[in-house]
């Protein structure tokens, strides 16, 4: 019995073609020097070009992956898709120009107190990894911060206008010395455990 040369190896470990064009990129992301690359437009021709932008905007993966996937399979691509790339690599620029800037706010109003604090992941680490601000989507900002500059911090990022958010704060929040919750709208105050 012969393997059916149309079936991906996605298809052949149960993924969907889309599921298998989006594990082949991050695949292809984490290890870009790899020797042995999958095939990616071969993928793309596989899959329902709808099904995998509806998959890259669910998994918040669209940017950070869209890039990648125009590289290596862009012929393969409806236009409209390529432009949906673009805008959305637009729009995530701008987003993360905008996060960067409030992180550099946060982080000198902070320093300013004399608290040390070293931004996480989003933007930052969108810049240091990608060269770019908007190659990764984040929400919010997320900064560590000692947890005996808990209280300074909050008073600080208070000061700037932030408030909780009562509706995305957990249930008790993140600890802070005296018991009140976690900033979590667009500033979250991480204690350092």
């Amino acid at each position: 019995m012969g393997t059916n040369p149309n079936r991906t190896d996605g298809a052949r470990r149960g993924l969907t073609a889309e599921q298998a064009v989006i594990l082949a990129l991050i695949r292809l992301t984490a290890r870009p020097d790899a020797r042995e690359r999958p095939p990616i437009a071969d993928l793309v021709g596989a899959a329902d070009p709808e099904l995998l932008m509806e998959h890259l905007v669910r998994g918040r993966l669209l940017v950070t992956l869209g890039r990648h996937l125009e590289d290596w399979a862009g012929a393969s691509l409806p236009a409209w898709f390529t432009d949906g790339l673009a805008d959305a690599r637009t729009l995530a620029r701008q987003h993360g120009l905008l996060q960067y800037t409030l992180t550099a706010q946060v982080a000198r109003a902070l320093d300013r107190r004399s608290i040390p604090v070293v931004p996480l992941k989003g933007t930052t680490l969108a810049d240091e990894v990608h060269g770019d601000v908007g190659a990764r989507l984040s929400t919010d900002l997320d900064l560590l911060v000692g947890s005996s500059d808990i209280d300074g911090a909050v008073e600080a990022v208070t000061e700037l206008g932030w408030a909780e958010n009562t509706l995305a704060a957990p249930e008790v929040g993140l600890p802070r010395r005296d018991g009140a919750r976690d900033l979590d709208r667009v500033v979250r105050v991480v204690a350092a455990l």
